[in-house]
């Protein structure tokens, strides 16, 4: 039984396929016209938590979390929760604590984000 290879069958459907117009809807593709230099998604709480781990005064970062606890958004919980567990001595970890409990804990949690 003679063999043939795939090559050489699929060779005359190949150009068949070749030689057949585009319908108009394909052949209308090429790179878009411009690019907006707009963002288009903005990710405000992680942007925040940045500046807030980048910040080196106690109070601005504190400062910081307060803010971004009213979002309600979970990484700004466990932020909360790492600086109320910080144990270097400040009294930072208190406030820390009180945050987390009006934006996350308390029964009136959800009437106090935004």
């Amino acid at each position: 039984m003679p063999r043939t290879t795939s090559t050489a069958a699929g060779l005359p459907l190949l150009a068949v396929l070749a030689l057949a117009p585009l319908p108009p809807c394909q052949s209308r593709a090429g790179p878009p016209d411009r690019a907006s230099g707009q963002m288009v998604f903005v990710d405000e709480v992680a942007d925040g938590l940045r500046q807030y781990r980048k910040e080196k005064d106690p109070e601005k970062r504190l400062a910081r979390l307060q803010e971004l606890g009213a979002t309600g958004d979970p990484r700004v919980a466990m932020a909360l929760v790492e600086a109320a567990n910080n144990h270097n001595g400040d009294d930072l970890d208190c406030e820390a604590a009180d945050i987390l409990w009006w934006y996350y804990a308390s029964p009136a949690a959800a009437f106090h984000r935004r």
